[in-house]
């Protein structure tokens, strides 16, 4: 093969090549984007969707709460999902009954419609910072029989929020 020949034969490739670009920038949304633009070819496939962010869980913020009783229903508000397929089943494990005195540790947890799961905590605290209520005997006057009289004062009683017996 002749230097002749193989000048031609590479003037004809990078024609051909050329040709071939020109024909793909009318492809596209962008003439001057070489690449493709963006757009597919007529015919082929559509590109996949982007695959789903991780799913993510976010509770409820930790709360402080006054005893009503021996348990206090609060209501401890709701979690908040994102990512995932977008669709959401919440649950959590807090008490149905109320919370007691002290801290609860509430695990909050979310199911997408895959099946994908996250959790997240939240703390509850509850105190009882209300005193009892002492109930006294009502106020006597009693007339002295000697140096000493014997006097029936009657009894105190203690009522809590909390505690069922208060000591006195």
């Amino acid at each position: 093969m002749t230097i002749a020949r193989l000048v031609w034969l590479a003037s004809v490739s990078i024609f051909a090549l050329a040709g071939c670009v020109r024909e793909e920038e009318a492809l596209t949304d962008n003439p001057s984007d070489p690449i493709g633009g963006g757009n597919p070819p007529p015919g082929s496939p559509p590109p996949p969707p982007p695959p789903p962010s991780a799913l993510a869980l976010t509770a409820p913020a930790d709360m402080q709460a006054e005893a009503t009783g021996p348990t206090t229903s609060l209501n401890i508000g709701q979690a908040s999902a994102s990512g995932g397929d977008g669709s959401y089943t919440y649950g959590n494990d807090a008490p149905t009954g109320g919370f007691v005195l002290g801290n609860t540790a509430v695990t909050w947890t979310v199911t997408d419609g895959a099946s994908a799961q996250a959790s997240a905590m939240q703390m509850v605290s509850v105190s009882d910072t209300t005193p009892p209520t002492i109930d006294k005997p009502s106020d006597l006057q009693v007339a002295s029989t000697g140096a000493l009289t014997n006097v029936d004062i009657g009894t105190a009683t203690a009522t809590d929020l909390v505690d069922a017996s208060p000591g006195l």
